[in-house]
């Protein structure tokens, strides 16, 4: 038997490349290494095999390319978790794959030198081999593939969205729906995307890993003696999943926030929250509250009637209309707002209820409305994914007595329609992208101001981590979008 100085263990005599190494060279390294290793541990002999640190490296592959996985491959099973691996891990998650991909193509190449001038690189070779994890060059050339392609996932939706971030900064948003004033372009962002912060975990982010909830300035009811509903205990319909739905009360409350020591009348984010009519409070919103408040406006979160009690589409519509109406008529409130600078901004379900209540109403003191992948066509929803559940089925009884057509957000248009912009992801698997390309259909044949922001490779769900990649450049959208229509940020 030879001993092979380059891998630290024996070999059998047929290595003819360490033929040169004679045996009196070879019986005081043994006994060096021997001797060395001694005193070491079982568990140091453990986690420095080499099958152990290669399953080790392993585990940390799966780990990266999991979530990258998921993170493309979206079913409406699982948009939920995708949602919050993509928007909480993916920028931490890109820069250790990067620079584990880089070490490993380092150690690598270094590796192959090694093996092509073995002489005089023992230590330095065992050192590698040792961190790297096998002996063989095959088995890491593989590891970094794979980590590559990982690496690839988990950029894959910077890099199909590189167009769009180019459109947002050369202007798009300010070319549907007006030029920006000098001074209102003052405090609003320069760039749609910028990979430096997205590079950065969720903590780094002034705001907390997840956007970390902030509690309100006051709480209103605004809505009291609600009649008891048919189904009390939130199980409508049967069958469906609606575990988080809140506690029916017979009333039902608002949520205000408001910057500390503000003396000014402040304009409106009226934000209205998803949960497929189903499941939701006031207090659940991807947008992170804080951020608008220093930005200079005051946030209105209400509650709505749920599907789940056994409430229907309209049921929620008079709820928000109710909590809009209350807002301008409170003497306390009217003191701190701008009630003639309303924004309905909602998600999911709240974005068909931003259009349809912004519309119905016909306020001139609504200035604008933002959807995000909001089910606002229902009718073309129902015709063109008749099978896709659970939403198809949702909308059969969310609509009560109503037919599909009279609930469209677009069947409540009159004579104000307030710009509005939508921001859908292309890979929805809950509200396919086409029902708010339709939605802008119409609203274009109209002649409304409008325009649909589009992300390729994004599922249910783009607003979230403050520094994560969507979120960026929706934040972009949204600030030149009230920049345009006669908001001074600050």
């Amino acid at each position: 038997m030879k001993f092979d100085r380059h891998f630290s263990s024996y070999h059998d005599d047929d290595r003819s490349s360490y033929e040169d190494i004679d045996d009196e060279e070879q019986i005081p390294i043994m006994k060096i290494r021997k001797g060395g290793r001694a005193g070491k541990s079982k568990l140091y002999h453990f986690f420095s095999h080499p099958a152990v640190v290669w399953s080790i490296l392993s585990t940390i592959h799966l780990v990266l390319l999991v979530p990258s996985i998921l993170s493309l491959v979206m079913t409406r099973y699982t948009y939920d978790m995708t949602f919050w691996l993509r928007n909480h891990m993916v920028g931490s998650l890109t820069f250790i794959a990067s620079l584990y991909w880089l070490g490993l193509i380092i150690f690598a190449c270094y590796d192959l030198y090694l093996r092509a001038h073995p002489k005089g690189s023992f230590d330095a070779s065992a050192s590698i081999t040792m961190v790297y994890g096998c002996r063989g060059v095959h088995p890491r050339i593989i590891l970094t593939i794979f980590l590559g392609i990982s690496t690839g996932l988990l950029l894959t939706p910077v890099l199909v969205n590189v167009d769009l971030n180019r459109q947002l900064t050369d202007g798009v948003v300010s070319h549907a729906f007006g030029p920006i004033s000098p001074d209102a372009a003052k405090n609003v962002r320069d760039v749609g995307f910028n990979p430096g912060l997205y590079m950065l975990p969720g903590d780094f982010s002034p705001y907390g890993w997840q956007c970390d909830p902030v509690s309100p300035t006051v709480t209103y009811t605004f809505k009291s003696n609600i009649s008891k509903p048919t189904h009390p205990d939130g199980n409508w319909p049967t069958g469906f999943n609606n575990d988080g739905v809140r506690p029916w009360t017979d009333d039902l409350s608002m949520d205000v926030y408001l910057p500390q020591n503000n003396t000014n009348k402040l304009p409106i984010i009226f934000y209205l929250h998803g949960g497929q009519f189903r499941t939701g409070d006031k207090s659940d919103t991807n947008l992170v509250i804080d951020y608008w408040l220093q930005k200079g406006f005051a946030f209105i979160s209400p509650q709505y009637s749920l599907l789940s009690y056994g409430y229907n589409v309209m049921d929620a519509i008079n709820d928000v209309t109710a909590a809009y109406k209350f807002v301008n008529s409170h003497h306390d409130l009217s003191t701190h707002l701008n009630t003639s600078q309303w924004y309905f901004v909602g998600e999911d379900v709240g974005g068909y209820l931003a259009a349809a209540t912004s519309y119905k109403l016909n306020d001139p003191r609504i200035r604008g409305v933002i959807n995000f992948f909001g089910i606002t066509e229902w009718e073309f929803f129902n015709n063109t994914y008749p099978t896709l559940t659970p939403m198809a089925t949702i909308l059969e009884f969310a609509r009560g007595s109503e037919t599909l057509a009279n609930v469209t957000a677009t069947s409540f248009m009159q004579t104000h329609v307030p710009p509005t912009l939508s921001m859908h992801g292309l890979s929805d698997s809950v509200v396919p992208s086409p029902v708010s390309t339709e939605f802008h259909r119409k609203l274009s044949l109209q002649n409304h101001t409008n325009l649909l922001v589009e992300f390729q490779a994004y599922d249910h769900g783009i607003v979230g981590s403050f520094y994560a990649h969507a979120n960026q450049m929706a934040y972009y959208a949204m600030e030149h979008f009230f920049a345009a229509t006669g908001i001074l940020l600050r």
